[in-house]
């Protein structure tokens, strides 16, 4: 490395702004709407609430609503299911997951797909 170019280096570090770390995987963490993002998925926007010990998934298309169902989360393993099209149920891996960004892998996707936090 070019002893000039340690300076500009070491100014880079110290004023990049830093990177929110990654959240244990809880449910307080899922909870939420989620919009998509980028990466491989059937969902559009979605949604993760709790109502008293029921845990309800809502999933959005083109801002209308598309599928209700039920979610559980053991883990980071999280399974919805969709009792009126059962062929939307489905099994996923969370990788991450922040205040503002959520990373999963749903099975049968061949790239995590990632999604924002709406506000």
């Amino acid at each position: 490395m070019h002893i000039g170019f340690l300076p500009l280096f070491m100014a880079a570090l110290l004023f990049s702004p830093a990177q929110k770390a990654a959240q244990p995987v809880t449910e307080k963490a899922l909870l939420g709407g989620w919009l998509y993002v980028s990466g491989d998925t059937e969902f559009e926007q979605m949604a993760f609430e709790k109502d008293g010990n029921q845990r309800v998934f809502h999933s959005w298309l083109h801002e209308r609503p598309e599928h209700s169902g039920t979610w559980e989360l053991k883990g980071d393993r999280l399974a919805v299911t969709i009792p009126e099209n059962p062929v939307f149920n489905t099994n996923a891996k969370i990788l991450s997951i922040t205040d503002k960004k959520l990373k999963i892998q749903f099975e049968g996707d061949s790239e995590p797909a990632v999604f924002k936090r709406v506000p």
